[in-house]
């Protein structure tokens, strides 16, 4: 079983679809979405595969922080419309990218080649030294921070990069 952020269990890692309170968790196709979180918590997403683009919209914190976490390889990552949140993921082969975001921190793992950042503000990305090229486009406050792991970036996880020096 799966807990996911609403404090309800679904029976798969397909996720969970909260039908009537704008939130949803789920993989369709080769897309995994996470939409709508507001409430400080913390939303898994679990890609089957490298190939499948994980998709964070509209998610927020309230006093605290909204935590989604993507484990394991996804092909994109978009983060669009949020604020005082963090997102993890394990690895994003293709991208990264950030729009309209406030007070968002995003750790990534492994690797993350391209990264691109749209109106945003007071954005943190943690990643690894080997990674990545990084184009803003009318943006304030960005802040990157490199980490260093003697292990084989493929093999790096969002939580490998916080705990390692800086």
């Amino acid at each position: 079983m799966t807990q996911h952020g609403t404090g309800g269990y679904a029976s798969s890692r397909v996720g969970a679809n909260n039908m009537g309170t704008g939130q949803m968790n789920h993989e369709e196709g080769r897309m995994w979405s996470v939409q709508g979180y507001t409430n400080d918590e913390t939303v898994h997403a679990y890609p089957t595969s490298g190939m499948v683009d994980v998709i964070v919209r509209r998610c927020s914190g309230n006093k605290l922080q909204t935590i989604v976490a993507s484990h394991g390889p996804c092909h994109y990552l978009l983060v669009q419309g949020c604020s005082k949140m963090v997102v993890l993921a394990d690895t994003a082969n293709k991208s990264v990218h950030l729009s309209d975001c406030n007070m968002v921190d995003v750790i990534i793992g492994g690797v993350c080649p391209d990264v691109v950042l749209e109106r945003c503000r007071t954005v943190r990305l943690t990643t690894t030294s080997r990674s990545p090229n990084i184009r803003t486009v009318d943006c304030d406050q960005i802040y990157l921070q490199t980490s260093k792991s003697n292990r084989d970036p493929l093999t790096v996880t969002a939580e490998d990069v916080m705990d390692a020096p800086k």
